[in-house]
């Protein structure tokens, strides 16, 4: 009997899906610029408070989050202009993915009371917080938790192009982040073009993209 697998995104027929089918059409619902092989990428993770300083009570609350989400929106919008704008920017296949931690995330569903992601249930979560998973505590180092707040992913074809974007966001989030850590992506690959086959999984949120053709 043929395999089958029913979209929990609704699709132009609404029907199942067949096992081969599958694998076309979830390239529809992919973020955009996660798949292409960019040979340049940094990564750069933000925290809203000094790490050596840090404070729970400091840390901002769902309302204030909320009117964080409003300016990430327009920190993405305002990129993605520039990348299909900036002489240095457009044409090199730029992309830009923000990532928000599940805790942030988290109060801003309740302050906004809707439901949290399913991707946000762990399956290995600790006991005492349902948003670190055990795996840090059982890799006894190999695997380290940032507790970054916001992580961006960052793609080019142009190394150039990465380090400004990367200077545009430390930029427009200063005023509501203390601290920040950016790292340049290794490619791990053998072929002519140094594409990267090997890079840290985001926590996707939003995505914005644009090529200045």
């Amino acid at each position: 009997m043929e395999k089958t697998l029913k979209s929990d995104i609704p699709s132009n027929n609404e029907s199942s899906l067949n096992f081969e089918n599958r694998f076309t059409e979830v390239w529809k619902h992919c973020q955009r610029g996660l798949v292409y092989p960019s040979p340049f990428a940094i990564f750069t993770t933000f925290w809203f408070q000094k790490r050596g300083n840090w404070q729970a009570n400091k840390q901002p609350d769902g309302k204030k989050l909320v009117t964080y989400k409003k300016k990430f929106a327009e920190v993405m919008a305002n990129i993605r202009s520039e990348i299909n704008t900036h002489k240095d920017l457009k044409d090199r296949n730029t992309s830009v993915i923000l990532g928000v931690s599940f805790e942030n995330w988290a109060k801003i569903c309740d302050e906004e009371g809707i439901p949290h992601p399913k991707g946000m249930t762990l399956q290995f979560p600790e006991h005492n917080d349902p948003y670190v998973s055990k795996v840090f505590r059982a890799s006894n180092g190999a695997f380290v938790d940032s507790n970054g707040d916001l992580w961006f992913h960052i793609k080019s074809d142009s190394k150039e192009a990465c380090e400004i974007v990367n200077s545009l966001l430390i930029k427009a989030l200063d005023s509501i982040t203390e601290e920040h850590y950016s790292q340049e992506a290794a490619s791990k690959s053998n072929e002519a073009d140094y594409r990267l086959v090997q890079l840290r999984p985001a926590l996707g949120i939003v995505e914005h993209r644009g090529r200045g053709t």
